[in-house]
């Protein structure tokens, strides 16, 4: 039984971390495919000037709020990558210190 929940337990950690990276994956997706609208609405030769300015004001938002999700997700999965070796490194400074507190009582 121990086993089965620390193997799930592993599985939901690998889990969060798919899914965050395929999260900006798809955020980076949709960026790409705004700036590719953009570029579209740019060159189109048949929308007046107003709707044009329009349309590229509203794609621009888009785009900087996309990339302003992006970085949001990055800097958060780095945050977490952060806070796991912060963990991992003072559970090993602490084995190290109690390892030097042994007595020798025969000597």
């Amino acid at each position: 039984m121990s086993i089965s929940s620390i193997s799930s337990t592993v599985n939901n950690s690998y889990s969060t971390t798919s899914t965050s990276s395929t999260d900006t994956s798809q955020l980076e997706a949709q960026e790409a495919n705004l700036k590719q609208q953009l570029e579209q609405v740019n060159s189109s030769k048949t929308m007046d000037a107003k709707t044009k300015q329009s349309k590229v004001t509203e794609l621009q938002a888009k785009i900087q709020a996309v990339e302003a999700e992006i970085q949001a997700k990055k800097s958060s999965g780095s945050k977490n990558q952060a806070s796991n070796n912060k963990v991992e490194s003072s559970n090993t400074t602490s084995k190290s210190q109690s390892s030097e507190n042994i007595l020798d009582v025969y000597a």
